[in-house]
């Protein structure tokens, strides 16, 4: 089975232009283009074959920018791609001079391009690769409107078969971007994704999938720290959440002080890469606290949730403020809050009991918006807040759609969707719509068991008589239906015990029966953490174990379905596990001999995608830690 966790974009060396606490507003609006109306770019063929992998990753990264309208060529000789005009018509065009001068060695750049028949074409910029001595690549931007060379510039790439080539490619197609439009590409950004317990990395357009993680130990929530260079994750250890920071070129890791200790999870770096913050899970709830870094130190708690959980953080550009998700209205929904703690309130405004669950912000690298996924009729779409008028729009329809992160533009957007019929990632355009998956080989979905249930259809309207005697029969026929459940379920329960009791005689008193019966697992309904009536039997049995056998030392393992998200599972299945642990205690066992831990959706009994196999999914398995070589029945 292969898994996606999280994703996370940032490039590796982010550039200068990206740096959003300096973002000038009105440039950003000026570059925007619709479609129809982008300008046209064309990148120039050439004779050099040995290119032909430079240009063609250029010209997909110009494509992918969505910032042009990229124009092919025809095949063949039917066009002349320069002109060669006499030198009384070129010696005064500053544009012709300039190409003279920088074209030496320049190849395409020391021939006059055919501006007229380019422009004619549609394009409003081309780009030419050629070789220069001392295995140069020289990288020509031609100013099509203007008749000349906007900029040239160099660059020593590594061999073609070097893991460092396309990356070095990709940073040109960003300076071309740059020199272009004045501004910063994405196509030097790489993804990280979960799959199969591990950490990947993968190109903007889908190349060079690399493991990253370095160890055996199932991980999830990858983050990036915003100079690329580093990245945070977490991995389960003996039921324990640790997270680990590691440096992207030498695959050191270190583990973060005050961490493994509990269910720690989903880190997010602060801007100024001296703080991480994450969310931990006990069994007092799931809060988000933060760590120094620097000094690899001083935890803090930055949320109390006694009934509520508190997860996902993400810090604004500025790290002001944390955005977080928050159960404390009932379902999941997008919280904000001073990066202390303080001034905590809803950020991304929902109706009561008419919106569905919100899991994972992500606040984008420009500060002006938050993309998170919300449950639209029992399927996740991805919707994006405006922090300055705090209003929401809905930017997927299609599939089920969730996990959204944000490339370093704030335009693009990957995420995890099976509108193609399985589970994969894409990237979309914010501003044109425009959507392309990012890996094309098949992958299973972000899975989790949140979310609230589909909204009930509206009943038909009747006039006042009518529907007040209608409600009574409805009130008469649910109280006889709820009295007629509540007998049932004490009956169950009867039988349930006498079986129990019937079974511990038939089975006889052997080690082997007792650790059947303590392994019985419980279950759950959807979405819910709270004992079921037909389980409290199961308990009771273990109970009774318990108090027989004072060396037993047992672990509680809650466990969910795949609907939701990846944090809030993790979160529910903590509750889970802590509600069988504390069922336990009020009935006179010692806590202290209760381990639990949340493995959310990691670990199904049913890899199946049907109501039968997430009602199995939907549980607490109990297992030895010490003291099970011999066991006293009670």
């Amino acid at each position: 089975m292969v898994g996606v966790a999280l994703l996370s974009v940032y490039p590796p060396n982010r550039l200068s232009a990206q740096d959003t606490s300096a973002i000038d507003r009105g440039v950003r609006i000026g570059i925007v283009y619709r479609p129809g109306v982008r300008p046209g770019v064309v990148v120039l063929p050439g004779r050099a074959q040995a290119l032909d992998s430079i240009r063609a990753i250029i010209a997909r990264d110009l494509d992918y920018s969505d910032r042009f309208e990229l124009i092919t060529l025809p095949s063949g000789d039917s066009i002349r791609v320069t002109a060669a005009p006499p030198p009384s018509a070129t010696a005064g065009r500053p544009g012709a001079a300039a190409g003279k001068a920088t074209g030496a060695g320049g190849g395409a750049a020391a021939t006059s391009l055919n501006y007229p028949l380019y422009q004619a074409l549609g394009a409003d910029f081309a780009v030419a690769i050629a070789t220069a001595p001392i295995d140069t690549t020289v990288v020509t931007v031609h100013d099509v409107a203007a008749g000349g060379i906007r900029r040239e510039f160099r660059a020593r790439l590594p061999a073609l078969k070097d893991p460092g080539f396309r990356l070095a490619v990709h940073r040109l197609a960003d300076r071309v971007l740059e020199v272009t439009l004045g501004v910063a590409g994405i196509a030097a950004t790489r993804v990280l994704l979960v799959r199969e317990g591990k950490v990947y990395g993968v190109d903007q357009d889908g190349a060079e999938v690399r493991l990253v993680s370095s160890s055996d130990h199932q991980a999830m929530s990858p983050a990036w720290a915003p100079d690329g260079r580093r990245f945070a994750y977490m991995e389960f250890w003996e039921g324990h959440g640790r997270l680990f920071v590691q440096d992207v070129a030498t695959g050191k890791r270190v583990a973060a002080a005050t961490t493994g200790q509990a269910l720690d999870f989903t880190p997010a770096f602060a801007p100024d890469e001296k703080t991480l913050a994450f969310s931990r899970a006990t069994e007092e709830g799931t809060d988000i606290y933060t760590v120094n870094l620097k000094d690899n130190c001083c935890l803090q708690r930055l949320t109390v949730g006694r009934f509520s959980d508190n997860l996902s953080p993400t810090y604004s550009p500025d790290g002001q403020r944390i955005a977080f998700v928050s159960t404390r209205a009932g379902l999941p929904q997008i919280y904000v809050m001073a990066a202390d703690g303080t001034d905590q309130q809803l950020f991304a405004p929902f109706d009561y009991g008419v919106t569905g669950a919100s899991y994972a912000p992500d606040w984008s690298p420009d500060g002006q918006s938050v993309a998170f996924h919300r449950d639209v009729g029992g399927t996740y779409q991805v919707f994006v807040l405006d922090v300055r008028t705090r209003t929401v729009r809905q930017l997927t329809s299609v599939g089920r759609n969730e996990d959204p992160t944000w490339a370093p533009d704030s335009r693009h957007m990957a995420f995890v969707s099976d509108r193609a019929g399985y589970r994969q990632l894409w990237i979309v355009d914010v501003e044109t719509g425009r959507v392309r998956a990012l890996l094309t080989s098949a992958a299973a979905a972000v899975a989790a068991c949140g979310g609230g249930a589909k909204p009930e259809p509206p009943a038909p309207q009747a006039n006042a008589d009518a529907e007040a005697a209608e409600r009574a029969r409805q009130d008469s026929i649910e109280r006889a239906r709820q009295e007629e459940l509540a007998r049932q379920r004490e009956e169950a329960d009867r039988i349930a015990r006498q079986r129990a009791a019937d079974s511990l005689a038939a089975m006889g008193r052997t080690t082997e029966a007792v650790k059947t019966l303590l392994g019985t697992m419980t279950h759950f309904d959807f979405d819910k953490s709270n004992i079921r009536p037909e389980d409290i039997a199961v308990l009771d049995q273990k109970v009774a174990i318990l108090q027989a056998n004072p060396n037993l030392r047992i672990r509680v393992a809650g466990n969910c379905d795949e609907r939701g998200s990846d944090e809030y599972n993790l979160a529910l299945g903590n509750r889970r596990a802590t509600s069988a642990k504390q069922y336990l205690v009020s009935h006179g066992v010692d806590g202290g001999r209760i381990e639990t831990v949340s493995y959310g959706e990691e670990r199904p009994l049913d890899p199946s995608h049907n109501e039968e196999a997430w009602a199995k999914n939907r549980n607490d398995q109990f297992e030895i830690v010490s003291g099970g070589d011999v066991l006293k029945q009670p």
